[in-house]
């Protein structure tokens, strides 16, 4: 029922107890008057009979004249209680007009109550349609000072504010939104600016100093007066949803009259609605931002990351094709980077990749993209560059970083240096997945020449679009795995004297489907990279174990098995789990663990001297041995000698092939052969090519010798 019809209603019950009144007075009137005439008629008649019934007058003790007077005291007497009936009747109304009374005052209370229900109904369901419009979406969260329009659209309706203002604090920095009911005239809204301006700086506690973004708007283009600076406002805090973000609302309306304490109540239910809906959204949008941000850039470095690069590469590759140009794809890498984390913590870590991507963004030209891959590792985006001008710019940015100083809180101050990688489209790809395979090996070439130098693919000993195995990924290679298309071949260890075949190393190929064959120095660097050596080790156990278990022509062999061989990566010094696989599988397939040497490079063997001598003590009470790989390649090969006990060390190739013609490193080979021998241990010399090579190696006494001189590596049926 609307306010209309309680007014209809109202008029309409005063109407008729008007009428009820009216008459009532109208019978009270006539009851007047008939008293007042019966009360004359009474007087009248008293005084006529008067003279008769005294004693001495004629009528008095005679019979016949007393029927007459009989008769008139009868009328009189009737007449006299027809007046006493009309003053009862005459209370009784007087009672009655009280009850009226009392009832109309119930009646107006009562209706006073229903118009009050009425209205605060009717705030109600304006505040549930007001409140229905405030249901978030990513849409509205996107925009959401236009979704705050319309709600306040809906609000207007209900309550005829004059402003509504929005404030959040950020950074040190103040931004105000306000939303006219209308359009103001220029100079009233720079008052309400700067009022609100100054209302908002002191709740916040900030200074005239800090920095203002204002935002205006208008619910209603037509231009309308606003009362002056007589206004009241109620605010409301925004709740704490991030650290550093504060805020309030608040909604300012003229005092044209107080408002009740319903709409009161009401209007700070929506606004505390809206303050959540609006504290929400303004994170929200914020961390959206931030989310669209770090999509495509990293956090620590602010450098392009990974994702950005591949969309880049992508449109650059198009873009070449399409003007025949040509560019580059740096790759830089940190040197022992563990060194520094491990030396001077995690947090000059980050500083010095934090100083790197800086030093290498002031390096290239303003058009160039650099981003940070993961880890220590940076790619850099040369567009229009030949190849040898990427070499000359690497140079460049190599040795700026090597003559930079890095200093620390407390500690000093160091310098690192990069290895750094180089392709260039077209020739050497034209493909995302070919260049980036490039930047693999090129790079690893870099750290093998002795790392802090550039090498590209004029450094490589052949075409980087030959390396094909470089072009697979994760889970193509681990399909290569489950198809067995990885196979052991076995490069046998002959004795250096008679000549005996001692046993095989046991070395990883894989098959390609069209029936090539890619040796392992071509795909390690990749298993390295996907964290799959740990599975490539023990997939290459399991099988030279069951290859050699199972061949007919090893009768001639202690317990009929040729001494194995086999190589293992460093992550697996720290999982001491695998030799109690190892010792399964020997088990398995009937394989002595004194048949089986681990072998391990020396360059992964000596980087935990604590881990090691715990894994050498684990590894010979399972009954296994060990073999050092590329002896003499350390600095510091002598005192691994002294600290740890070796089966075997197998001379480091680089030395036994130029024993010929180098007297140094004759000199160097024989006393090593002589050195492991006064210390009880075996020595292979490796990469023997030749006869001159293995008649120098006899007479230096060593144990045994491996090379392409006694054979190819192959399948275990070529023997």
């Amino acid at each position: 029922m609307s306010s209309d019809r309680f007014d209809h209603l109202q008029i309409q019950t005063l109407d008729r107890v008007s009428r009820i009144l009216a008459s009532f007075v109208k019978n009270k009137t006539f009851g007047m008057s008939v008293r007042k005439l019966i009360e004359a008629e009474h007087r009248s008649v008293l005084a006529d009979l008067s003279p008769l019934t005294g004693p001495g007058s004629p009528c008095f003790g005679n019979p016949v004249l007393c029927k007459p007077l009989e008769k008139a005291v009868g009328t009189l007497t009737a007449l006299t209680q027809a007046v006493s009936r009309l003053d009862e009747s005459q209370i009784h109304w007087g009672v009655n007009g009280h009850s009226i009374r009392d009832i109309l005052d119930e009646f107006h209370d009562t209706l006073r109550h229903a118009r009050q229900l009425v209205i605060e109904k009717d705030l109600l369901d304006r505040q549930s349609r007001v409140l229905s419009r405030i249901i978030l979406s990513s849409e509205k969260v996107a925009r959401w000072k236009e979704f705050i329009r319309g709600i306040l659209r809906e609000l207007q309706e209900m309550f005829p504010f004059e402003v509504f203002s929005i404030a959040f604090t950020e950074d040190q920095s103040l931004t105000l939104y306000l939303y006219y009911r209308s359009t103001p005239q220029r100079d009233s809204q720079e008052r309400f600016r700067e009022y609100f301006l100054e209302y908002f700086r002191d709740r916040f506690g900030l200074s005239r100093e800090t920095s203002v973004e204002v935002e205006e708007f208008f619910l209603s283009e037509e231009p309308d007066g606003f009362p002056g600076f007589d206004l009241k406002t109620l605010m409301v805090t925004v709740p704490d949803y991030a650290a550093d973000l504060s805020g309030i609302l608040g909604i300012a309306y003229g005092v044209t009259r107080e408002l009740t304490p319903q709409e009161q109540s009401v209007i700070q239910s929506i606004l505390s609605v809206m303050v959540m809906v609006i504290g929400s959204s303004k994170v929200i949008s914020r961390t959206l931002s931030e989310l669209e941000y770090y999509s495509t850039h990293d956090p620590l470095t602010g450098l392009h990351n990974r994702r950005y690069f591949n969309e880049m590469i992508g449109y650059e590759i198009q873009r070449s094709e399409r003007h025949g140009h040509k560019f580059c794809l740096l790759m830089i890498d940190l040197d022992n980077f563990k060194d520094v984390n491990d030396s001077y913590g995690h947090l000059d870590g980050d500083r010095v990749l934090n100083q790197l991507g800086k030093i290498v963004t002031g390096t290239v030209r303003k058009g160039d993209i650099v981003c940070r891959f993961g880890g220590d590792e940076f790619v850099v985006l040369l567009s229009e560059t030949s190849l040898s001008g990427g070499c000359t710019l690497a140079e460049t940015v190599r040795e700026a970083i090597q003559t930079w100083s890095f200093g620390t809180t407390d500690r000093g101050s160091f310098h690192v240096t990069v290895s750094v990688g180089i392709v260039a489209y077209p020739q050497d790809g034209n493909q995302i997945e070919d260049l980036l395979a490039g930047l693999d090996l090129v790079l690893y070439r870099a750290k093998e020449r002795g790392r802090n130098t550039v090498a590209s693919s004029r450094d490589l000993r052949t075409d980087i679009r030959s390396v094909r195995l470089f072009r697979l990924h994760t889970e193509e290679f681990r399909q290569a795995l489950g198809e067995e298309r990885i196979v052991p071949y076995f490069h046998g260890i002959y004795a250096a004297g008679s000549g005996r075949l001692l046993g095989y190393e046991s070395l990883a190929r894989l098959l390609n489907t069209d029936g090539t064959v890619v040796q392992a120095q071509d795909f390690l660097d990749l298993a390295r990279k996907y964290g799959l050596l740990t599975t490539l080790d023990r997939f290459m156990l399991e099988k030279s174990l069951r290859t050699v278990a199972h061949h007919p022509d090893f009768s001639v062999f202690e317990n009929g098995i040729p001494v194995l061989f086999v190589n293992l990566s460093s992550q697996e010094i720290e999982n001491h789990g695998f030799l109690d696989l190892a010792r399964e599988l020997c088990d398995r397939f009937g394989v002595a663990p004194s048949r089986l040497v681990f072998e391990i490079v020396e360059s992964d063997a000596i980087q935990d001297l604590k881990s090691m001598k715990v894994f050498l003590q684990e590894l010979r009470s399972k009954g296994f041995s060990f073999a050092l790989d590329d002896f003499g390649s350390g600095y510091n090969s002598f005192h691994y000698l002294r600290e740890l006990h070796f089966e075997y060390v197998k001379i480091d190739g680089a030395f036994v092939r130029n024993i010929v013609h180098s007297p140094i490193d004759r000199a160097l080979v024989g006393n090593l052969i002589r050195l492991c021998r006064e210390i009880g241990t075996k020595t292979i010399a490796e990469y023997v090519e030749g006869p001159e090579i293995h008649a120098i190696l006899r007479e230096m006494s060593v144990d045994f010798v491996q090379g392409y001189h006694f054979g190819l590596p192959g399948p275990l049926s070529g023997y």
